[in-house]
């Protein structure tokens, strides 16, 4: 878990970065998985009149877009080079 001091951080950039960590966590569970199945979930259907709703999962992506990472769940894969990821994400001034 990673401390941060209230006053240094900018509040968004580590809530964008907790998003990021628990996405690499929602990626390794079973397939089977509720929460797995409820974040990777396309719902098909008409939908109602206006804008799409957005989901976690497309803040997430956008997120990650911000970092230039497009094939994260390439990078998901791999425990240490998301680690490696997240810990870019704390210093990236782009977040």
């Amino acid at each position: 878990i990673f401390k941060f001091p209230v006053f240094s951080r900018n509040i968004l950039r580590v809530i964008r970065v907790y998003r990021i960590r628990w996405l690499g966590h929602v990626f390794w569970r079973e397939d089977l998985d509720l929460v797995k199945k409820l974040t990777f979930l396309k719902i098909e259907g008409i939908r109602r009149r206006g804008r799409p709703v957005t989901r976690w999962l497309d803040s997430v992506e956008k997120d990650l877009k911000l970092l230039g990472i497009n094939r994260w769940k390439h990078l998901a894969q791999s425990c240490p080079v998301w680690r490696q990821l997240i810990e870019k994400a704390l210093v990236c001034t782009r977040l």
